[in-house]
């Protein structure tokens, strides 16, 4: 069943999927995961509001492409695993 709605944007069409938006360039600061520091828990994969954390198999890391730099994952790790770095040119 598909609702349809006059809000709907490029986002929510179902083939594309959520990724349809690269909404990376929206940010102004980026994650920078430490993959020797992480414990492989995944709440920052389970937290992340735009679903952009990925499983590189020995950490998890955000997809730059989408990620919007809200500093979500750096909050809820338990590892410190992950900082925030001003992007550049910013």
């Amino acid at each position: 069943m598909r609702f349809h709605s006059p809000f709907e944007g490029p986002w929510a069409d179902p083939e594309a999927g959520l990724f349809s938006v690269r909404s990376g360039d929206w940010r102004q600061q980026r994650p920078v995961a430490n993959g020797a520091r992480c414990c492989r828990c995944g709440l920052c994969f389970l937290y992340c509001p735009t679903g952009c954390i990925s499983d590189r198999v020995t950490h998890f890391e955000a997809e730059l492409e989408f990620c919007k730099g809200c500093g979500l994952c750096v909050y809820i790790c338990p590892a410190a695993a992950i900082a925030m770095r001003a992007e550049e040119g910013c």
